[in-house]
């Protein structure tokens, strides 16, 4: 598969692919860091006023609202965790129509921090406050290597799905615990979820 121009940033958090972009244009870290707020606020105005091309464009892979519906019929609680900035993450889900499976009040997003490894311990907060509960298992499932990273840091089950840019094959080089082509039989894909 042909790398794609951003797949070495696949994973990152949006401010952190903003911050980066304009380093390598010659812009401190200090220069940029205060326009972030402004950044987020136009990109958001953007997407919004494009939202039926945003739309048109996004895809709803096979099988996920499938397993989505049967993890929710097993009781767990699913959310986001994402490098999106959180305004952004919530339109890109009702372009697909998946928010209503998702609380998404106790996700981590771009905008809780750009840092991504220290998105699951922020949703975990957020869970725990809300549930007053533990959870077990706690999964992170992404397809690129930096979602397999978070989940080991955070010292949680980490799957990796490779619809994206990343080959199954190179998924595995990052150790997950399971590795899953795509979500199309719902029962493998949620006994590898859950393992």
């Amino acid at each position: 598969m042909p790398n794609s121009p951003l797949k070495g940033s696949a994973g990152s958090t949006d401010e952190q692919i903003v911050i980066d972009a304009l380093i390598d244009c010659g812009f401190s870290v200090e220069d940029v860091t205060p326009r972030l707020s402004a950044f987020a606020a136009h990109y958001y105005e953007l997407l919004q006023a494009g939202f039926a091309d945003l739309r048109s464009r996004m895809t709803l892979l096979p099988g996920v609202a499938a397993v989505m519906a049967h993890l929710r019929c097993l009781g767990a609680v699913q959310t986001l965790l994402t490098g999106n900035l959180e305004c952004v993450a919530r339109l890109k889900l009702a372009a697909v129509g998946l928010e209503g499976y998702l609380d998404l009040g106790v996700g981590a997003y771009g905008s809780d921090d750009r840092v991504r490894a220290n998105l699951v311990p922020i949703a975990l907060s957020k869970a725990s406050e809300k549930y007053r509960c533990g959870f077990s298992p706690i999964v992170v499932i992404g397809d690129t290597p930096k979602d397999i990273a978070c989940g080991h840091a955070a010292g949680v089950r980490a799957v990796a799905v490779a619809t994206g840019d990343f080959s199954a094959v190179e998924l595995l080089a990052h150790r997950p615990n399971a590795v899953l082509e795509n979500l199309t039989d719902t029962s493998n894909s949620v006994t590898a979820i859950l393992g």
